[in-house]
This record gives C-alpha cells, sequence and structure tokens, in this order.
C-alpha cells in the first residue's frame, strides 16, 4: 500500500507540468488563428517564460500538485475549438469543431466542481455576439449553431455524471445553455421580422431588467429547483465569488495589489499583453467584427474581471497574455525593416555611429 501511494504521489508531481507545457499547443493555434502562424509560435514560446504559470501553487509547477494547469488547458482547448467553428465556413466542419469545443467542456465538467465557468463564459460571448449582430443587422445562425452545440454537447456527455452528482435536479450546467437558447430564439426572430434595432434592443434590456429583479427575489432561496440560479443571484448582489468569511481567510482569494499582479508575468509581457489586447480590437474593428476575434475579447474581459475579484485568477490569464503579447511583438518585429538597417550600418562603417544611423523603426 505505501509502494501504491508513493508512486500515486510521484505520478501527481510529475504530470502537472506536462499540463502545462501542453498549453502551448492550443495557445499556438488561436495565436495563428488571431494574427499568423509567426505570432503563434512567439505566444507558444512566452508560455514558458511567464513566472506565475512556472513556479505558483495554481501554475503547472514540478511537485506542486493541483487540478488548475489541468483545467487550464481543458478551457484553452474549448475556446480554440469555439473559435475554429465560427472561423470555418464548411458548416459540416463548422459544427464538429463546434461538437469539439463541447467534448472538451464536458471533460471540463466531469472533472471540476466550478465547471459551470466555462458555461458561462461561452455563453456571455454568445449573448455579446448576437447583440452585436442585432445592432449591425448581421443576424447569423452560425453563431447559434456554434455555442449551443458546444454547450448542449458539454452537458450532455457529462449528464451521467452530473446525474450521480445532483439526481435530476436542475444544474447551472444546464439552466445557462437554456438561457441562451431563449435568446436565441428571440435572435433568430428578430433577424426573421427585420425589427430594427432601435426597437429590439429596448425591449432585450427591458427583458433583462426584469430578470434582474427575479435574481434579486430568489436571493437567499431554499427551493432546490431554484437553487442553481440563486447562485448566480448571490454573485450579482450578494458577496460575490469569495465573499463568505471563510473564504477571506485564504490569501489567494484576495486581490492582490498592483505590482504583484505585473509581476506575476513580468513587467514586459504584462504591457504587452494590453498592448496586444488594444491591438485586437483594433484588427477587429478593420477587420469587419470577426467573431472568432469577440471571443478572446470576452475572455480576456471576463479574466480580467476575475483577476480584479481574487488573485487565485491571475492563472487563467497565462494563455491570455501569451496569445496577445506575442502578436504585439510580432506586429513591432514586422514594422522593423531589418534588411535596410543592416544595409545602412554596413554602408556607413558600421560601429556606434552606424547603429545610430541604421536603426530607425
Amino acid at each position: 500500500a505505501y509502494e501504491i501511494s508513493l508512486g500515486l504521489v510521484g505520478s501527481e508531481m510529475c504530470i502537472r507540468d506536462r499540463y502545462g507545457a501542453l498549453l502551448v499547443v492550443p495557445v499556438y493555434f488561436i495565436g495563428r488563428m488571431i494574427f499568423n502562424r509567426k505570432a503563434g509560435i512567439i505566444a507558444a514560446f512566452i508560455v514558458a517564460l511567464i513566472p506565475i504559470h512556472l513556479s505558483s501553487g495554481h501554475g503547472s509547477a514540478y511537485s506542486l500538485y493541483d487540478h488548475d494547469s489541468f483545467i487550464l488547458l481543458l478551457v484553452t482547448t474549448s475556446i480554440m475549438f469555439l473559435m475554429m467553428s465560427l472561423r470555418e465556413k464548411d458548416s459540416i466542419k463548422s459544427m464538429a469543431f463546434a461538437c469539439l469545443s463541447g467534448v472538451f467542456v464536458a471533460s471540463i465538467t466531469m472533472t471540476w466542481v466550478s465547471s459551470h465557468y466555462i458555461y458561462a463564459l461561452i455563453g456571455l460571448y454568445g449573448i455579446v455576439q448576437m447583440l452585436i449582430d442585432i445592432i449591425t443587422q448581421r443576424i447569423n445562425v452560425k453563431v447559434v449553431r456554434t455555442v449551443l452545440l458546444s454547450l448542449f454537447t458539454g452537458y450532455f456527455l457529462s449528464f451521467p455524471v452530473l446525474w450521480v452528482k445532483f439526481g435530476l435536479s436542475p444544474t447551472l450546467q444546464l439552466f445557462i445553455p437554456v438561457i441562451v437558447a431563449v435568446f436565441s430564439i428571440i435572435y433568430l426572430w428578430i433577424g426573421k421580422k427585420n425589427i430594427p434595432w432601435v426597437i429590439s434592443l429596448p425591449s432585450i434590456f427591458a427583458v433583462a431588467i426584469v430578470f434582474l429583479i427575479f435574481f434579486y427575489l430568489i436571493k437567499g432561496t431554499t427551493n432546490p429547483y431554484l437553487m442553481p440560479l440563486e447562485k448566480i443571484s448571490e454573485i450579482i448582489f450578494g458577496k460575490g465569488i469569495y465573499g463568505k468569511k471563510v473564504s477571506l481567510t485564504i490569501a489567494e482569494a484576495s486581490t492582490f495589489d498592483f505590482s504583484r499582479t505585473v509581476m506575476s508575468f513580468g513587467p514586459a509581457l504584462y504591457w504587452l499583453g494590453w498592448l496586444g489586447f488594444f491591438l485586437l480590437i483594433y484588427r477587429y474593428y478593420k477587420k469587419g467584427l470577426p467573431k472568432e476575434y469577440m471571443t478572446l475579447i470576452i475572455w480576456f474581459l471576463v479574466e480580467s474581471w476575475l483577476v480584479s475579484v481574487a488573485g487565485r485568477f491571475l492563472n487563467d490569464l497565462v494563455p491570455l497574455m501569451a496569445i496577445l503579447g506575442g502578436g504585439i511583438l510580432w506586429f513591432a518585429i514586422n514594422k522593423i525593416n531589418f534588411a535596410s538597417m543592416i544595409k545602412t550600418i554596413k554602408s556607413v562603417g558600421g560601429g556606434l555611429y552606424g547603429f545610430k544611423n541604421g536603426v530607425k523603426i
């Protein structure tokens, strides 16, 4: 028994860094989708340099076993396939990518107690994207198909585990896809009737206010069918994610100061990531509002908000900072004409004088 337990401990110690290393795969593909292949390679390389990813208790450090590096890999891969589905023009391939995203959503559901996070993230993207489509009058069934396939595939594949844990009681993993499905029906109906956004949006916001009132009224409810929704009510109107007194005694549940946040990624990479985010928004506008770009924007904004809630969420920013940092680095490198620079330096005899005259960005 001692040898078995020692073997299990040893496997746990060494498997975590494998998950952290595998993160470079989805990071590369997302970087390639959003920017280009070279930016994806730079982003994958940056992953291996981020301090918090290498050494923290929630990162991928050897001997510090936890589930976080595993979950981060699954979340990033599910978002990668979601973006591939939105980008793909062929309907069959798009649905296949959406189902693959759902497979990883199911993996998260079966292995993580807070798996409703991935449902909320994908659902939030879907609703925001539909609102943008309503404003721009670009109603597209592909958004509905991709988001619902991802969410419901994840739920149905993981249903046996949810049934063992919760029985037939409804869970957030079911409520979120149903809410998104209801909103999708409204979205498609608006497109079919060609209702202008000046009428449809105020109506949607009025319905949203009604839902907020409903969430406020069920705060603290003991109704077993409303308990999953009560969690959302607690986040919006209650004590938040880590508002309990017990949670506040945990260091990682408190917010970190700004210097610790910056140094978790390195003073250069942190700011490069934010510059990359603004570059992403610029490209999103210039390229005609591509849907896969909005996926990354929503993901980054959600994670930035979570970091302001609790320091433990810093690790969740690792793939985003790598992708955005890689994008801005390649943008800067691409703007430098190295061939002309080297030619100018050589033409004036090299040395410091040649370097001063040749290096122009």
